[in-house]
């Protein structure tokens, strides 16, 4: 739901396959808000995935749980913090940086997970059809194995 230009709030529900079974799924609350960036970004015009609004901030609530839920392997109380900032490189060129924190408590304890997420991506058009190729990257720690 689309609160106003800055700010959005929905309702999140994935799940995870492995081997086409479905192994794990999350649900819960999210904000999302947006800011302006700190300097104005001469590529940003002709960047038609670009919003004068560069940075994303969310906050969010989840539950993890195992599908089927059989009820004998606890849920997992997920909290998320994130800031994607948006860069163009140039006007077909978009280069996003994702930092998340993820607060994690299961069977009451806590543990929390950082990852930064790094995507490189541009749009093509074929005829009438658009696409947009990607790279992306992601490292994250996890103090739980403190790794």
């Amino acid at each position: 739901m689309k609160l106003n230009d800055k700010a959005r709030f929905y309702f999140l529900a994935t799940t995870v396959k492995e081997s086409r079974e479905s192994t794990e799924g999350e649900y819960g609350p999210n904000f999302d808000f947006y800011l302006k960036p700190l300097r104005r970004h001469t590529a940003l015009a002709g960047c038609p995935r670009m919003s004068p609004r560069a940075v994303c901030c969310s906050s969010g609530l989840g539950i993890a749980t195992s599908i089927p839920y059989t009820g004998d392997a606890p849920n997992e109380q997920r909290g998320v913090v994130e800031a994607t900032t948006r860069y163009p490189v140039t006007h077909r060129v978009l280069i996003s940086d994702r930092n998340r924190l993820d607060l994690r408590s299961k069977e009451g304890e806590f543990s929390w997970r950082y990852r930064n997420r790094l995507t490189v991506e541009t749009e093509l058009s074929v005829g009438r059809v658009r696409i947009n190729p990607y790279a992306r990257g992601e490292i994250y720690y996890d103090s739980k194995y403190d790794r």
